[in-house]
């Protein structure tokens, strides 16, 4: 069983590392654009670049784990998700920002570690919701 944890955590960081490549960016205005950017080709391919969520989902289910630390993660991942879904409608539709203007407005550089956090957080919540 430890060796099955260990499988899927492998595979689950994986997923958090092509988010990561895909959501680039040197600062928060370029890293919204490039989620702009997938959020205009459509909205499914925009759910589909978040395969660390379904994953997560997968090994819930095929785990049988409903432990409140896995209930946890798959809620911030959920709320993570619509977060994003949110800020790039309003921004690709010039709506009013409301809540997240001071983060589009601010530019603030994202240094490589601040953006890979996310990966060694969920990481790392996996493997203890999941062994």
């Amino acid at each position: 069983m430890e060796d099955q944890i260990l499988n899927l955590l492998f595979i689950f960081i994986c997923f958090e590392l092509f988010e990561f490549f895909w959501q680039k960016g040197r600062d928060t205005k370029e890293f919204i654009g490039s989620l702009v950017r997938v959020y205009q080709k459509g909205i499914l391919l925009f759910l589909l670049a978040h395969p660390s969520f379904y994953f997560l989902l997968f090994c819930a289910a095929k785990l049988e784990n409903s432990s409140a630390l896995a209930t946890l993660l798959i809620v911030v991942k959920a709320v993570d998700l619509t977060l994003k879904i949110n800020l790039t409608q309003k921004v690709s539709s010039n709506a009013p920002l409301g809540f997240f203007e001071p983060l589009v407005k601010s530019n603030q550089p994202l240094p490589t570690f601040l953006k890979l956090l996310p990966t060694l957080i969920y990481g790392t919540l996996f493997y203890f919701a999941f062994a």
